[in-house]
């Protein structure tokens, strides 16, 4: 269950990432980026990182 959790708190932070890169570039997180290329990557490595989290807390709450 504490997995399930933790992918869902990584699933906002992850939307928030891609918000802030997409609609607010100047004041958003996405100011930290020094380049798209981090940008593609952090967004890649909390995505499979979401994925697992949120399968392996769904695969043992049941």
């Amino acid at each position: 269950m504490t997995s399930l959790s933790y992918g869902i708190m990584l699933l906002f932070i992850l939307g928030f990432v891609q918000y802030s890169w997409l609609y607010e570039p100047i004041n958003g997180v996405s100011i930290e980026f020094q380049s798209k290329w981090s940008y593609v990557f952090i967004s890649t490595i909390l995505g499979v990182l979401v994925g697992y989290l949120i399968t392996t807390g769904l695969h043992y709450s049941y």
